[in-house]
């Protein structure tokens, strides 16, 4: 088990890395829609994101 703070900075860094794979599906899509790149980065970020967020919430929600 690891103590708040170290979860905290994991869960940020999940959130921080998410944003890369988020800007390439909007920024690779913008002169046509390719649904492979949303599905391929859009989706990939959004998970990570998620996972992120999650371990923030358990950090910060833990007595």
């Amino acid at each position: 088990m690891v103590s708040r703070e170290t979860e905290f900075g994991i869960g940020g860094a999940f959130v921080l890395a998410s944003i890369i794979p988020i800007g390439i599906a909007l920024l690779g899509n913008f002169p046509t829609l390719n649904p492979g790149l949303i599905v391929n980065f859009g989706l990939t970020g959004v998970v990570i994101g998620f996972i992120g967020f999650y371990l923030i919430g358990t950090a910060l929600f833990r007595s």
